[in-house]
Formats: C-alpha cells, sequence, structure tokens
C-alpha cells in the first residue's frame, strides 16, 4: 500500500508541481521520452538477448541525446548527488556494522585497524555521526558466504536502469553463483564476476545464515541450476514464477523467507521518471532492479569495490 501511495504521490507531483512538467514539456525530450516509451513497451515483449541488444542500443542513444539537455542535465546532477549522499552514508554504516569484518563496531572519534586482510588496500570512510571506519578497496571475495547477495556492474541488461549495478545474484559456496542470465537460471563461476568492475557483496540483514541458506536451497529447488527457467524479458513481471531476471531471482528467494528487498526508493524512482518519464514510474514500481535491492536497508554490505 505506501509503495502504491508513493507511486501515486509522484504522478500527481507530475500533474500538479511546474517544475517537473518541465521535465517533459520540452518539444524535443517530449519527442525523445516517447519514442524511449515505444522501446520500452517492445523490450518488454522481446524473445532473444539479440532483440533485446538492439533495442537497448537504440534506447542508449536516445538517452544520450535526452541528456544533452540542460534541464534534464541539472536535475539527474541534483539527483546523484542526492543519491550519492545516501548511498555513501548507507555504505559507510555497514561496513561499521556487519558480522564479517574484525572492525564491524562503531568506534567513536577514532579509526578502526589498520589493515583490511591479506592483500587489502584500506582507506578511511567518514559516517554520518563523524564516526570513521576503514574499509577495504579491494572486494573481500575471501568473506563470501553461502546465500550472500551479490551485484555487479557488467553493463548487460539493467544498464538502462542502473546508477549503480546492472546485475545481481547469490553465492552458493565452492566459487559458484547462482543467477539468471540470457540462458536462465543457472550456476555459473565466481570467475563471470571477478572482471574488475565494480561489486558490493552483502547479506540479508533479518535472517541468520542457516535461513538464507536455506532459501538459497529452495530456490535451486524450485527454479533448477540447468536453464530450465529461462530470462525472464518482461521486467514489469516479478510475481511470475515461470521465467526469472536476475534481481528477481535474488527478490524471490528472500521474498520466500518473507523479506521484500525491494526498496522502491523513491530517488530511483524519480532517477526512472526524469529519463523514461510515467513509464520509469511504472518500472520503479513494477519491476525489481537490482539498484533498488541494493538501496534496501534489508541488506548489509560488507564489501563495495571493484574486482
Amino acid at each position: 500500500m505506501l509503495r502504491r501511495c508513493l507511486v501515486l504521490c509522484l504522478v500527481v507531483l507530475f500533474v500538479l508541481v511546474p517544475g517537473s512538467q518541465a521535465l517533459a514539456k520540452g518539444s524535443n525530450a517530449e519527442r525523445i521520452r516517447a519514442e524511449l516509451a515505444g522501446l520500452h513497451k517492445q523490450l518488454m515483449e522481446v524473445k532473444s538477448a539479440a532483440e533485446a541488444q538492439l533495442l537497448q542500443a537504440r534506447m542508449a542513444v536516445l538517452i544520450q541525446e535526452l541528456e544533452r539537455d540542460p534541464e534534464v542535465q541539472r536535475n539527474l546532477a541534483e539527483l546523484k548527488a542526492r543519491l550519492d549522499a545516501k548511498v555513501k552514508a548507507k555504505i559507510a554504516h555497514d561496513l561499521a556494522n556487519n558480522d564479517r569484518l574484525p572492525w564491524s563496531t562503531k568506534t567513536v572519534g577514532k579509526p578502526g585497524p589498520a589493515t583490511g586482510g591479506a592483500g587489502s588496500a584500506v582507506g578511511t570512510a567518514l559516517l554520518p555521526e563523524g564516526e570513521s571506519v576503514v574499509v577495504a578497496s579491494t572486494v573481500r571475495w575471501d568473506l563470501l558466504r553461502r546465500g550472500d547477495i551479490m551485484h555487479v556492474n557488467n553493463k548487460k541488461f539493467f544498464n538502462l536502469y542502473a546508477l549503480y549495478y546492472s546485475h545481481s545474484g547469490i553465492y552458493d559456496g565452492a566459487n559458484l553463483v547462482y543467477d539468471s542470465n540470457v540462458d536462465g537460471v543457472r550456476l555459473r563461476p565466481l570467475s563471470d564476476w571477478q572482471q574488475g568492475q565494480p561489486v558490493a557483496l552483502g547479506y540479508n540483514n533479518r535472517r541468520t545464515y542457516s535461513e538464507r541458506v536455506a532459501a538459497l536451497d529452495w530456490a535451486k529447488a524450485r527454479y533448477g541450476t540447468d536453464g530450465s527457467t529461462p530470462y525472464n524479458w518482461n521486467f514489469l513481471d516479478k510475481q511470475t514464477d515461470s521465467a526469472l531476471y536476475c534481481s528477481q531471482l535474488v527478490w524471490k528467494t528472500n521474498l520466500h523467507l518473507g523479506d521484500d528487498l525491494d526498496s522502491n526508493d523513491p530517488d530511483y524512482a524519480w532517477f526512472l521518471f526524469i529519463r523514461y518519464g510515467l513509464v520509469g514510474l511504472a518500472f520503479a514500481y513494477y519491476a525489481v532492479a537490482p539498484d533498488e535491492i541494493y538501496l534496501s536497508p534489508l541488506v548489509t554490505y560488507y564489501s563495495v569495490g571493484t574486482g
């Protein structure tokens, strides 16, 4: 109900507030958003990666054109600054309060340990309360446990909707990741994620390790590990079990525990509105993007870096 109210409020804002209407009124911006809306609809109906890639390539060109508009640039810059501040505060808090890092207790007015483990470079991040914590600047793959949530920005299918991450999965142990890609839901090598791209590692903070593992095992039994559950090209239909995209799989696995990791973050919804208009708001509510899980307060991150 709260999420429905959020979307309704944003629509009302769009209709009533002159500044928000200006986002869609410019003739060129309006034309671009109209074409993006049509392409977005086609994207939800594709049946192959090749079709999706062609549509996304055209959408990327249009987005670049749209973001050359000074008003769009200004709104995106303000939004990005707000989201970056929110993310910085969340990650600093998470790094100081988790069950993996040896210094994961808050320390007021003093830094954490001088090292972050073998091979880890470290730096100091400032917490909102003025507390400081030392954070690893490289990905702590050694801290992964089964059931952990993983994000990567691999510039693939969710890239058009991504501010931070475009792909999500769940660690299954033994250097394997359970995720969904163009060939369906499968177990894939961890090395696919270790390509020097932005990565975030975390876990559902409402559940114990055994509960997270049980949810993962439930998902593997329900959706398979060999591609028998195909990729879901209709991102708006996150409720279906017959096909799954990457973040939908992560969302479903945790929803089995009773935990909704789809944050429906209002700033992320506003980002999609700036880019796609009302189509973006529909996406923010009905889909579950990697960034929406990344922004969830129910996920604690213990490693964010480039891996």
